[in-house]
């Protein structure tokens, strides 16, 4: 059994900057073990807390759960100074599993002076048994006097816990979610700024159970170039806009609060990246890169950012779009060959694999994109739902590409399938592989769907011209052309219209 925080529960992740807050100082005035029989209660259990620590920092994990149970369980526990019984609960929940782990995070987290460190923990454990109830409890306990311990949370359990109960039609459930993560009191870490998605979320939800003052409250406080920009597209969220929102001041404002978290932050990669997608959105690459340069001669260093082990590929991968906008053909492959050799959330790598094949099939290199796919034919190349619709849209593409069309039946086949795995890509490989006819018919599906409109809208509206003339993906560059015909006008016009942003395509 392991500690949680060493990254053995699965798909959680690393914890390791959150283990549990303890200083060797606390275990100064206890008494040592071998007189420790001779102590009164007090002392006694103090030194039981001590062994358990030490057991502790050696992964015995064993040791701590035999002492740790019967002294939390019992009655010793009313004997402990609160720091002590706290630390207590925090290394025993972390040691354990199930039920187990679940109750005690439950009974430590009761404490007044439990640990931020045991309310995550408790919040994971509940994310990962789909105890869907507790978790929303948990979160909605945790804006009462625990913020800091929820804005630090990862934003992958929120997304795991709310595409869950949006699958399983929990909507009361999911109600009170997102009245949490899209309410003013959170602020994700990983953001820097407002959770835009979830508000926008939040605010389809309220207007279609007919809550329209609370639904224009939340479009009110849409600040994200995204959030913004699908509001104004949504048919049952537009109305609530005073008028066409200015998306690039939007992300003029967004960069302006990246830049901020730069300098709070100068330990970690994530703000760099994000202020560098904006200024990629905003058409300014050669700005952005100029921004990452004093990092990137830090960036072979494993002690250099906090945050390295998470977004090392990503900071590849945005240095390769950001080559890529400027026609730097060579410079941005380099970088996303680089990006494909990290590991990726503790497996082989996916995202930059896949998106260096898009890569060469724009540059019309099918034959390349082919042989760098190949790599998911080993069994540990692990992929997501999403995941393996990506790879089947590219490789499916690269065929075509290839010019052996007829190559890419599976692959059309499985994405047909899997529809709600990534609803946008079917219509993309058949424009992909020149079906206009049969694109147009997916399009207009979509169009004509509440669930996938604005995301079809999003796709066929109008961007600025890129600072540089790079070819585009294959999919893309069809997209006039698809526009252009009266049947897709016609779904286009009965879905509201599409907008003109003043950035670059590809964040919205």
């Amino acid at each position: 059994m392991a500690r949680i925080f060493g990254g053995t529960r699965g798909s959680n992740g690393p914890l390791a900057r959150w283990a549990p807050p303890i200083a060797a100082a606390l275990f100064v005035a206890v008494v040592p073990s071998a007189a420790a029989e001779k102590a009164p209660p007090a002392k006694r259990n103090l030194a039981v807390v001590q062994q358990m620590h030490e057991a502790y920092a050696r992964d015995d994990c064993k040791t701590v759960i035999a002492l740790g149970v019967p002294l939390v369980d019992g009655k010793g526990a009313a004997s402990l100074p609160d720091e002590y019984l706290a630390y207590a609960y925090d290394i025993v929940t972390s040691c354990e599993s199930g039920a187990d782990a679940h109750r005690h995070a439950l009974q430590g987290t009761a404490l007044e002076g439990s640990s931020d460190f045991l309310w995550r923990l408790r919040l994971v454990i509940e994310v990962d048994e789909k105890k869907h109830e507790a978790a929303v409890s948990t979160i909605e306990a945790m804006v009462q006097g625990r913020g800091a311990a929820l804005n630090s949370a990862p934003m992958e359990w929120m997304w795991r816990l709310d595409s869950d109960l949006e699958k399983e039609g929990k909507t009361d459930l999911r109600l009170r979610l997102l009245s949490v993560l899209g309410g003013d009191s959170y602020a994700p870490e990983e953001y820097y700024g407002p959770a835009g998605g979830f508000q926008y979320d939040y605010a389809v939800m309220l207007a279609e159970a007919g809550k329209t003052d609370e639904a224009r409250a939340v479009v009110a406080r849409l600040e994200t170039p995204s959030s913004l920009a699908s509001a104004s597209l949504d048919s049952r969220l537009r109305a609530f806009l005073s008028g066409d929102p200015d998306i690039r001041a939007a992300a003029e404002r967004s960069l302006a609060r990246h830049k901020d978290a730069i300098a709070r932050h100068p330990d970690r990669l994530e703000p760099l990246l994000l202020a560098a997608r904006d200024l990629r959105q905003l058409g300014r690459p050669a700005e952005a890169l100029k921004l990452l340069e004093p990092a990137a001669g830090r960036i072979d260093d494993p002690e250099s950012f906090t945050d390295r082990a998470k977004r090392l590929n990503w900071w590849w991968n945005d240095v390769g779009y950001l080559h890529l906008q400027l026609g730097h053909y060579d410079q941005a492959v380099a970088a996303f060959r680089k990006g494909a050799e990290i590991v990726e959330s503790g497996s082989p790598n996916v995202s930059q694999v896949i998106n260096l094949a898009q890569i060469q099939n724009s540059y019309g290199r099918g034959e390349e994109a082919l042989k760098i796919l190949a790599v998911f034919e080993a069994p540990e190349r692990s992929l997501s739902p999403y995941g393996h619709m990506a790879l089947r849209y590219n490789r499916g593409c690269a065929n075509a590409v290839a010019k052996r069309p007829a190559d890419a039946a599976a692959d059309l086949a499985y994405i047909r399938a899997h529809p709600k795995d990534a609803p946008g890509m079917l219509g993309s490989l058949l424009l992909c592989l020149g079906d206009m006819d049969g694109a147009a018919a997916e399009f207009i599906r979509r169009l004509d769907s509440a669930d996938t409109r604005t995301a079809a809208l999003i796709e066929l509206s109008d961007y600025d011209d890129p600072p540089v003339a790079v070819p585009l993906d294959p999919a893309e560059a069809r997209i006039p052309a698809l526009k252009a015909r009266p049947d897709v006008k016609a779904a286009i016009a009965r879905a509201g219209g599409i907008r003109r942003f003043r950035v670059q395509p590809g964040r919205l």
